[in-house]
């Protein structure tokens, strides 16, 4: 069986779509057949036939329970249902536990953990009230795993993700909501350019060396392209991936060998 080919009259809801995994996550899913809703605090252009292009677009910030209620039920009044969720909004900022705010600690779990929830619970809502099935997919971190130097908020939001990864998926089984997260390693967006030169600041190391030494330490030898991130969401939100939850699933080359 083909799975890229089985969402075709499914709708998915995917947070953080404007970015570099989530123009590809959405590319993947219209690929695959599905209808997509679109939500970023930002409100990137799209050329009109830019597969990226979400079908909807919602401009929310996941931190607001309000936005995120307005945002869920404007897609279904758009799109008449939600099948997939990808919980793929996050924020990363480097810094040394020392030197950390408490408002730059809130913030990172506001929008890496606190949005998610926020998300499930409308996603869940709505796929209880038509009787089940469906997906929610969240989009973890290596970091979440096995710890990045100077992201301990970072860490502990991307850990916490997988511990509501688990617990939902218990809660969701009976309903036939499969329940998954995937922790992306180092992938080549944007977001990771951002990182690398932040890190190198902080460690008063040259950037270009702190980057290929980031790259050496992944077996496979190179940065992960955002689209094999997008292709395992297909794959969980596919009936291929229907009896696949409470799992997590590392897209990072190697880097994490459970």
């Amino acid at each position: 069986m083909d799975f890229m080919a089985d969402l075709k009259n499914k709708t998915a809801f995917i947070t953080g779509a404007g970015g570099g995994i989530g123009r590809a996550i959405t590319t993947a899913l219209h690929d695959a057949g599905a209808v997509v809703a679109g939500a970023d605090i930002s409100a990137p252009r799209f050329e009109e036939n830019d597969p990226a292009k979400p079908d909807f677009w919602a401009q929310l910030d996941i931190t607001s329970e309000g936005h995120v209620e307005r945002a869920f039920q404007d897609a279904l009044k758009a799109l008449g249902r939600i099948d997939v969720l990808v919980n793929n909004a996050g924020l990363v900022k480097i810094a040394a536990i020392e030197d950390m705010t408490v408002e730059e600690w809130d913030e990172t779990m506001n929008v890496n953990l606190k949005g998610a929830f926020f998300c499930c619970r409308e996603a869940v809502r709505h796929m209880k009230s038509r009787g089940g099935g469906g997906a929610i997919i969240n989009i973890s971190s290596t970091a979440g795993r096995i710890g990045v130097k100077n992201h301990v908020h970072y860490c502990a939001s991307k850990a916490g993700l997988l511990g509501l990864t688990k617990g939902l998926a218990l809660d969701m089984a009976p309903h036939g909501v499969t329940v998954n997260a995937i922790c992306p390693g180092p992938t080549d967006t944007g977001m990771l350019d951002e990182v690398f030169r932040e890190q190198s600041d902080l460690q008063q190391v040259d950037k270009d060396a702190y980057e290929r030494q980031v790259v050496a330490s992944i077996p496979v030898g190179r940065k992960i392209p955002p689209q094999h991130v997008a292709d395992a969401v297909v794959f969980l939100a596919s009936p291929g991936g229907a009896s696949v939850t409470g799992q997590t699933l590392s897209v990072d080359g190697g880097i994490v060998r459970l």
